[in-house]
């Protein structure tokens, strides 16, 4: 009777800390530290159910808007426990709620104190691509942090984990290569006036889909489209880390200019053209990192987007990224001033670009030293640009 009456009152206590008043009168009343101490209690968390209860409850406490009132000790020693259950959604609902959680300087110097860093990270080995994005979140939320947080990240090995989340959503997709474009119906020619169709008759089937075939392949773009994310959310920490110049090199050293060439180049994915493209910025900054990416075709690929892309964001980085490429050798600015670079970074301030944008903007032309450059910027009008600029 007694785990009866437990049950219900956590289910309970799950739907009433969903908003986010009740979730306040719930931590008044301590209720929290009782949750805590049934988490390290064996006999009260054999029901799975009774198990699960008590993440959701802290789980929905983790998207409150001051987390201060919930103790480390309660939110994350017991999240602890979900992380190494054998349960799929045991995991990912522990990791959830501890990316929420770390948003919290308290919360992430917790997750330090304890080790917990090292223990998320050893979640890698499970290959399942939601507990890589939660990963992916922990590390995007705690190198939001302090200076020394995200030196401690990468003594830890958040970059290897980072380029392991690359490595698993490309080498390791089931569909062979990353996001390829699939016919989603069979070709069948049109026959001209006059003629006949040589494949008129395809009664046999063969080249129809099935509701089966189309269950499979919304299955399959779900698998994709976590990836994809995953990816992104992995950048976006990445570039947090790499303002560091060691951590740049240590990035190329991982092999890891690949990958960020590839996602730059995705323009589907414009969040992580975005995140890319400041990553190779901040890996361009140190001389001989920038070597090698300018042999990738680094400058070709920023100038493209500065082209295609109508993202401010895009555009802001890529312009980053370009005037530290440019620092280094006036080859560099040539080869940018031959391939339209100049033209296409004066052509962002046309569009309806903001006051950080526009900053970026100069700053990147106000590097060049060639002549042939500078005139071409006085071509473009640039000043009359930069004064319509809210």
């Amino acid at each position: 009777m007694y785990g009866l009456v437990r049950f219900h009152a956590l289910r309970g206590l799950a739907n009433l800390s969903k908003e986010e008043p009740l979730r306040q009168e719930i931590a008044s009343k301590g209720i929290l530290s009782r949750l805590c101490k049934m988490g390290h209690r064996e006999d009260d968390m054999v029901d799975p159910n009774v198990k699960l209860l008590v993440a959701s409850i802290f789980s929905n406490f983790s998207l409150s808007e001051d987390t201060s009132c919930i103790s480390s000790f309660e939110a994350i020693s017991s999240l602890y426990l979900l992380i190494f259950s054998d349960t799929l959604d045991y995991v990912v609902e522990g990791l959830w709620a501890i990316a929420n959680y770390c948003k919290e300087e308290g919360k992430r110097r917790e997750l330090i104190e304890t080790d917990g860093i090292k223990m998320i990270f050893n979640l890698l080995n499970i290959k399942e691509v939601q507990i890589w994005f939660e990963v992916a979140r922990v590390i995007l939320n705690i190198s939001a942090g302090l200076d020394e947080e995200k030196r401690f990240l990468i003594k830890e090995g958040a970059l290897e984990a980072i380029l392991s989340i690359y490595n698993y959503c490309t080498e390791h997709n089931p569909r062979g290569r990353l996001y390829e474009v699939r016919k989603h119906k069979a070709s069948r020619p049109v026959a001209r006036d006059g003629q006949e169709s040589e494949e008129e008759d395809i009664s046999d089937g063969d080249n129809e889909i099935g509701p089966e075939d189309e269950e499979e392949e919304d299955a399959e773009d779900v698998d994709q489209n976590a990836r994809l994310m995953a990816m992104t959310v992995a950048t976006h920490a990445l570039k947090n880390l790499t303002t560091f110049h060691y951590a740049g090199r240590m990035v190329m050293n991982l092999g890891g200019d690949k990958p960020l060439m590839s996602l730059l180049r995705m323009e589907f994915n414009t969040e992580g053209q975005q995140h890319a493209a400041a990553v190779l910025g901040n890996l361009a900054d140190s001389a001989d990192c920038c070597d090698k990416l300018v042999r990738e075709g680094l400058i070709e690929s920023l100038i493209d987007l500065l082209k295609l892309s109508v993202s401010p964001g895009v555009h802001q980085e890529a312009v980053y990224a370009l005037a530290n490429i440019m620092r280094h050798k006036e080859d560099y600015q040539r080869s940018i001033l031959e391939n339209g670079g100049v033209s296409s970074i004066c052509g962002v301030l046309r569009k309806n670009v903001t006051a950080m944008v526009a900053f970026n903007v100069i700053r990147c032309l106000s590097l060049f030293t060639l002549p042939e450059a500078r005139l071409e910027i006085l071509r473009r009008d640039t000043v009359a640009h930069v004064l319509c600029v809210d």
